[in-house]
């Protein structure tokens, strides 16, 4: 694999990793909070794992479409490959996402993914910024 190819392969797993931090972040933050009485956390959990795996499979058609569109209608093994690092760049976000509200309860679940997802884009932006600066 070239650098160059290297280096978009990276690029493609940590950007759909930080897509994916984000957008779930709006779900929970956008997701009401359940009644009193009932913190099953696995609606909440269901909610983000669905809307988690909705958005890589939109991902998913849009970038086969894309990658068509300017190769001519081939899908080519570089494409391939950028594909699969960005799937497994947002699939264990997903995972991350909607596994606390199981373990913790729909509301302290909420807010331990809420905050591991906020860890996560915060590292890779404060790792960002070190890169730059030094």
């Amino acid at each position: 694999m070239s650098d160059h190819l290297h280096l978009e392969v990276a690029r493609g797993s940590v950007t759909m990793a930080l897509y994916q931090s984000l957008s779930l972040l709006a779900v929970l933050l956008a997701t009401p909070t359940p009644r009193v009485g009932r913190d099953d956390g696995t609606e909440v959990a269901v909610i983000v794992l669905l809307t988690g795996l909705g958005l890589l499979a939109a991902h998913h058609v849009a970038f086969r479409m894309s990658s068509r569109l300017v190769n001519s209608g081939a899908l080519s093994d570089d494409s391939l490959r950028l594909l699969r690092a960005q799937a497994l760049g947002g699939l264990p976000v997903v995972v991350l996402a909607a596994v606390p509200p199981l373990l913790f309860g729909a509301q302290a679940g909420s807010v331990v993914s809420e905050v591991l997802l906020l860890v996560l884009v915060g590292l890779v932006g404060y790792r960002a910024a070190r890169q730059r600066t030094t």
